[in-house]
């Protein structure tokens, strides 16, 4: 079984076709945010998508290329909430690090005056027990 070859007007047509529908949808597309399929773009045309895929593959090239180029806006605004994100994230770690070195200054701080404190008290169990002796010393005499 052979193909029928489609005549070179019937081509030219379609190409034509194909082609200001191709612009069209390109036109709609950035102004809405919509991805441009094949299906719509044949149907746009009235052409079917096996003669898309047969007889016009530079178009199916440049539609694949558009679909590469295009986001569609529910990625754009991931990609702009996952950019928040991150930017929150540096914030919070950032916000993390300098609570280290406040806990880590306090600690230091806490860890100075405990020390003092163990000094204090032994200066102060010593001059008691000094007192005391003094005291029963007064008592004898």
């Amino acid at each position: 079984m052979q193909r029928r070859s489609v005549s070179s007007e019937r081509k030219a047509a379609d190409t034509e076709n194909l082609r200001l529908a191709l612009a069209q949808l390109k036109h709609e597309a950035q102004e809405h945010g919509r991805r441009i399929s094949a299906v719509e773009l044949c149907k746009r045309a009235q052409v079917s998508r096996n003669c898309l895929y047969e007889s016009h593959r530079e178009i199916v090239r440049e539609l694949g290329g558009l679909r590469l180029t295009q986001k569609s806006p529910l990625l754009t605004e991931i990609e702009a909430q996952m950019k928040r994100l991150k930017i929150r994230n540096a914030e919070l770690e950032l916000a993390v690090r300098q609570l280290a070195s406040h806990c880590d200054a306090y600690y230091q701080a806490y860890s100075e005056v405990r020390r003092k404190l163990d000094r204090s008290e032994k200066t102060l169990a010593s001059l008691r027990k000094e007192f005391a002796n003094n005291a029963q010393v007064r008592r004898i005499r």
